[in-house]
């Protein structure tokens, strides 16, 4: 099961995106923020002092539907760490497996030994299987990435909406005290962005 991300933000004042299988497409990569966490150590589980670090970054997709109360465009914030090997019973790490779903092929060893530039990956499309988890009070609501998926071929491609607000502006706006309290982790009020014809995205990992 993937990462736990923040589906409902009462100062945001929006519904989680919905469990299922949804189209998504990478808006945004945040730079990797290091947090102590030992090796073993699940989600959700307090930090233990001098425990190891790893180094995760969030993946930002906007999924093809929108919170029809709201009128935003519904967005998964999945967090993982920014490592491309695999673990000791040779299982990729998860930004591994995402990485190959969005190019629609999965990284060979040599691939995921070279340097990959994330911008590469802005505008790449594949499918999301969400679930939801409550709160231990239940008074919130968590959309959970459990799994991702390539896109079948011939499916057309989901655009970032062109009213995407990066995480970087929302929080600069807070910290001013602009608009709404909006933290990098809440979604930004956009409407559905069109499906868009099929089209070919150069593989970074192509010979040049």
């Amino acid at each position: 099961m993937g990462y736990v991300v923040e589906g409902s933000n009462p100062a945001a004042n929006f519904t989680p995106a919905p469990p299922g299988v949804h189209q998504a497409v990478l808006a945004e990569v945040v730079p990797p923020l290091s947090e102590a966490c030992p090796w073993g150590q699940k989600p959700g589980e307090p930090m233990v002092e001098g425990g190891q670090e790893r180094r995760k970054i969030r993946l930002i997709f906007q999924i093809n539907e929108a919170d029809l109360d709201t009128g935003r465009q519904h967005e998964i914030h999945y967090a993982v760490t920014d490592k491309l090997g695999k673990n000791k019973a040779g299982v990729p790490s998860n930004f591994r497996k995402v990485v190959g779903d969005l190019l629609g092929k999965q990284l060979s060893d040599d691939e995921a030994a070279q340097p990959l530039d994330t911008d590469t990956l802005l505008g790449r499309n594949c499918q999301l299987q969400i679930e939801h988890m409550s709160s231990a009070d239940g008074t919130r609501t968590y959309a959970n990435v459990a799994s991702s998926m390539s896109c079948p071929k011939g499916m057309p491609l989901l655009k970032v909406s062109p009213d995407y607000v990066t995480a970087e502006k929302r929080w600069e706006k807070r910290q001013q005290g602009q608009g709404e309290a909006v933290t990098p982790g809440a979604p930004s009020r956009v409407v559905p962005s069109p499906l868009a014809a099929v089209e070919e995205l150069e593989d970074p990992f192509a010979d040049a």
